[in-house]
């Protein structure tokens, strides 16, 4: 069985998602007059923008390293799976 490579489009297309996701979540919060969606959409909003952010670090960090193209891979696909796990 050929094992699945993360492409630059999956990506990207991930990152558009939980982009749009963030953005859409946060319009939410701001014009809900009930408090407890505006809570949970709030703790949605952390919790998306904490991936984002780590994802965003971890290709900062590979790009520096990438003289080793077997850590790259490694380290991406061992990022995307924690943040399948997550959500």
């Amino acid at each position: 069985m050929k094992a699945k490579l993360t492409t630059v489009k999956y990506i990207f297309l991930m990152s558009s998602l939980l982009f749009l996701f963030i953005v859409l979540q946060s319009i939410v919060v701001v014009y809900t007059p009930h408090t407890f969606v505006r809570i949970m959409n709030m703790i949605a909003i952390i919790v998306a923008s904490g991936i984002v952010g780590a994802f965003n670090r971890e290709m900062f960090i590979l790009k520096r390293n990438s003289n080793n193209l077997a850590f790259i891979k490694h380290r991406v696909e061992r990022k995307l799976l924690e943040c399948k796990k997550i959500s």
